[in-house]
């Protein structure tokens, strides 16, 4: 069976192994920026979002409870007048069964509830193909970012 569970920011370092996980795959599908993602340090990557108020913090673990592990989260906060898909991560054996689009509902529902209407989220460099998926929440590509090596 599957569970949502919403956690208080002070419990972030429980989806540090699926970060973890996340970022082995975007290193791996990275043409361009490996070293990018070898380099990367779950705390650097979350300091901003510590920084907020408990109330404009979303994180949510998804668990498995026969296995009794974690299988996936979404983290999104709000600063200013926007919200941000953080991360979003489901373990790869089990996409494609409707629990990213339940923790993307999540996320954008939390923002509605506060009022959010100016909603983000990045896609990194070898990971385009998830990008139809948030289209299907009504998300469009803004603009390219392109540096130069």
């Amino acid at each position: 069976m599957i569970e949502y569970i919403r956690i208080d920011k002070n419990q972030i370092q429980r989806i540090k192994p699926l970060w973890s996980n996340l970022i082995n795959y975007l290193y791996d599908k990275s043409k361009n920026f490996k070293n990018e993602f070898q380099n990367k340090v779950f705390e650097n990557r979350f300091e901003s979002f510590l920084n907020n108020k408990e109330e404009d913090c979303l994180i949510v673990v998804v668990v498995d409870t026969d296995r009794e592990t974690d299988i996936g989260y979404i983290a999104a906060h709000i600063f200013e007048d926007s919200g941000e898909i953080d991360s979003l991560y489901v373990n790869e054996e089990i996409q494609s069964k409707g629990i990213g689009k339940t923790l993307m509902d999540k996320a954008l529902d939390f923002f509605s509830s506060k009022g959010i209407k100016n909603q983000f989220l990045y896609v990194s460099e070898g990971n385009e193909e998830v990008i139809n998926f948030y289209v299907k929440f009504g998300f469009v590509i803004r603009k390219y970012y392109l540096v130069r090596k």
